[in-house]
């Protein structure tokens, strides 16, 4: 388990890490959208008392979802070096003496599968390895098999 999400009301761990990567991704991009075209239709000058309410409603939606659109890319950026450590967010909490870290396509295969890299970015079931068995490198580089 990597830890309970109130945003989807769920736990997010193994099987769902995928899904939940993604829903970080795309809110963060559509958040940067909606900031971007809410704040060029802002920039159009007002010609009445009317459209000035107008552009006062805009702007503070822009300003909203800049705001919404920055702290959710920042959890995007914080769980994708999250995952190019290998680690989740109660690694961080209650670290442990093996180093799972891999190298960093494996490490990021093993939130989103071992699929083509195209299929990353789509919300498809991913290649999983059932998750009994976990791979961890030594201090030589060595890929070892813990349970």
């Amino acid at each position: 388990m990597d830890h309970h999400c109130v945003f989807v009301n769920n736990c997010i761990g193994h099987h769902n890490h995928k899904y939940f990567l993604l829903f970080l991704f795309y809110i963060s991009v559509d958040g940067c959208w909606l900031a971007g075209s809410l704040l060029t239709y802002f920039t159009s000058s007002p010609t009445t008392l009317s459209s000035l309410l107008c552009h006062a409603l805009l702007f503070i939606s822009s300003l909203l979802a800049g705001v919404f659109a920055f702290v959710l890319t920042c959890f995007l950026l914080f769980h994708l070096y999250l995952i190019s450590r290998n680690k989740t967010t109660i690694d961080l909490a209650h670290p442990s003496p093996i180093s799972y870290s891999l190298t960093l396509r494996e490490n990021i295969e093993c939130v989103v599968g071992t699929d083509h890299p195209l299929f990353w970015f789509i919300p498809t079931k991913p290649t999983l390895p059932k998750g009994d068995i976990w791979r961890c490198a030594d201090s030589q580089r060595r890929v070892l098999y813990t349970i």
